[in-house]
């Protein structure tokens, strides 16, 4: 089986070109780009070919179903009439149309903020009436440090935010008045300096707007960044915010599916990680022959995530929804750094590993060797080291360089905690309101990329079951053995390692080479 690989002395010198919008599916070979080859195996392997349809479960913030991009990818549950509040499929959702939304209630509340996990640790274990076993105590430990440097960032952006808000109030009226009520915009600014260059106050006065006016501080944005870091004190840091009681999950200690609502989109806007994750499983608003690759794969939304962290019971029935209502492919471009019920999670994987469905999650954006049991992300599919189950993918993200920065600049990596890298560095994707937005960043995009790729699988070799398409994926990447700088924060030294020593399997993905593994594979496998 011949798999290409490209000789990474032919790009020793990254080519100055346009960035185009969809790079990242473009072929190494043929464009010179390190995307995904996603165009070229579809124009010379997937064109003509019909394939079956395929479900990929989005569990995520809101997702607006009804953009022009995405309206037609929606799944919609032909089980289920809509509006008749009965439970016609009995699968314990009413009027479940197009998915659930777990952070709802029957009477339209939904949540925007919930608790951080090291928020309902702390709760929790300082109610407990026992002794904390040793384990117990070191994670409420880690909470406590979590909670206090949380504490002392919102405190300082709080105070920073009132500071901007004041200034730009006290510019404002100062220029106001000599403006007399006109607008003004930076030219006009720029011409009163010349006019009056030895008045310091006003010069001060003009610098401050200029300011102001160049990096978006409008009131507008000022008093919702003041309203975010009021919620982030007063709701993810609050251990008594009753997150659960909004939503009617009176059963706090139970796995029990008896809350939520069917908006999936809610307040879109706000909430638009869904939709912006949703993006990547479409590509028809990309290309300007208008080739829709994903035709054939449909969205299931559950909606789990708000500002905060995801709530581990969530998590686990929005895993065994999408199970038993078809999804082949659960997408997952969410992460934290505490679980308080990994259990339940662990136990919704390994029914989902039986039931052939794969999971594929974004590895995150700390900039951390995630082989490091402090900078462990949940969910994950390993306990005390050792994976548990065969149908997860975790997913670090890389840029369009293929040179030393070939890594996304913030990705997470890790020689056993990462499987895959992806493309996830300037990314064109859909915004909500028929919107595309260009220059995403995050391993949340290199994440639905490679859920894409694995639904195509699905849908043109549909006997494979997860761990095939995850051993296709692994083993059909490009490697590359040159060095790359590892991501590091602001006043850190650069570090270097081996782009094939950053991940389990060390490569990038690459969908052309997936179906020529595949063919061979299920010829194999027969």
């Amino acid at each position: 089986m011949q798999i290409e690989t490209p000789n990474l002395n032919n790009y020793s010198e990254v080519k100055k070109q346009f960035l185009a919008s969809d790079w990242f599916h473009k072929d190494i070979i043929q464009d010179s780009f390190p995307g995904t080859s996603l165009f070229r195996v579809y124009n010379e392997r997937l064109k003509n070919i019909k394939g079956q349809e395929v479900i990929v479960a989005i569990l995520d913030m809101s997702v607006d179903i009804n953009h022009t991009y995405l309206q037609d990818h929606i799944w919609t549950n032909v089980k289920e009439i809509a509006g008749n509040n009965i439970d016609d499929d009995a699968n314990g959702y009413i009027d479940d149309i197009h998915g659930w939304n777990f952070l709802g209630n029957q009477q339209g509340e939904n949540l925007s903020y919930e608790q951080f996990e090291f928020t309902r640790i702390i709760k929790r274990y300082r109610r407990t009436i026992s002794v904390l076993n040793p384990s117990d105590s070191l994670i409420l430990q880690r909470a406590n440090k979590a909670y206090i440097s949380h504490t002392k960032y919102i405190s300082e952006r709080s105070e920073n935010i009132n500071t901007v808000i004041l200034n730009r109030k006290n510019a404002y009226h100062y220029l106001d008045s000599i403006f007399k009520g006109k607008e003004f915009k930076v030219k006009d600014l720029d011409s009163l300096k010349k006019v009056h260059p030895k008045d310091s106050i006003l010069q001060l006065e003009v610098l401050k707007m200029t300011n102001f006016i160049n990096y978006n501080f409008t009131p507008k944005r000022n008093d919702s960044l003041k309203k975010h870091y009021e919620n982030y004190k007063n709701i993810m840091l609050n251990e008594n915010y009753p997150e659960r009681d909004i939503i009617g999950d009176s059963l706090l200690h139970k796995l029990n599916n008896r809350y939520g609502n069917n908006n999936v989109s809610v307040s879109p806007n706000f909430l638009n990680h869904g939709t912006l994750v949703s993006g990547m499983l479409t590509t028809k608003y990309i290309n300007t022959d208008s080739i829709n690759v994903f035709k054939n794969i449909k969205i299931m939304p559950l909606r789990i995530s708000a500002y905060g962290d995801e709530y581990d019971k969530d998590i686990a029935l929005a895993i065994r929804y999408a199970v038993d209502n078809g999804a082949r492919v659960i997408n997952m471009s969410f992460g934290k750094l505490f679980s308080i019920d990994k259990h339940w999670v662990d136990e919704a994987i390994k029914y989902a590993e039986d039931k052939g469905v794969l999971i594929v999650k974004s590895a995150g954006n700390e900039r951390s060797n995630t082989d490091k049991e402090e900078n462990t992300k949940y969910p994950n599919d390993y306990n005390d080291g050792i994976e548990f189950s065969n149908n997860v993918i975790t997913v670090g993200g890389t840029s369009h360089k293929l040179n030393e920065k070939l890594l996304y600049y913030s990705t997470n990596y890790g020689e056993e905690t990462v499987d895959i890298f992806a493309p996830g560095q300037h990314i064109t994707t859909l915004y909500p309101h028929n919107g595309i937005v260009y220059g995403r960043n995050g391993t949340s995009y290199a994440t639905p990329i490679v859920s894409g790729i694995s639904a195509l699988l699905f849908s043109h070799y549909p006997n494979l079951d997860a761990s095939d398409v995850k051993k296709i994926l692994l083993e059909s990447g490009l490697s590359f053995n040159h060095l790359v700088n590892l991501p590091k924060n602001r006043g850190e030294e650069t570090v270097q390692k081996p782009f094939n020593e950053l991940s389990k399997s060390g490569k990038l993905i690459n969908a052309y080479n997936a179906f020529l593994y595949a063919a061979k594979y299920q010829k194999n496998k027969h």
